[in-house]
């Protein structure tokens, strides 16, 4: 993970345009109960493609890399609003 004015994440970097974004390190929260897990050492972020009914997208990470998962839109995973 890439450390950015003392809190954790990932900066993900487009190839084409070199753009770049910081992710935070935000953790998730536990659906049923709320609890906050996780927070400096991974990351959930939604996407806005759903998998099925009452599903969607989210990308992952942690210090070892990244990927994409799939889970309840109920879960309380992040948001990060990006402008074109």
């Amino acid at each position: 993970m890439i450390g950015v004015f003392g809190k954790d994440g990932y900066r993900f970097t487009d190839k084409d345009s070199k753009k770049s974004i910081f992710l935070p390190a935000a953790g998730y929260r536990y659906y049923p109960d709320g609890t906050l897990y996780n927070v400096g050492s991974l990351g959930n972020y939604w996407s806005s493609t759903a998998y099925g009914t009452g599903h969607a997208y989210y990308l992952y990470f942690y210090s070892g890399g990244a990927d994409w998962h799939y889970d309840y839109r109920r879960s309380g995973l992040s948001v990060r609003a990006v402008a074109e």
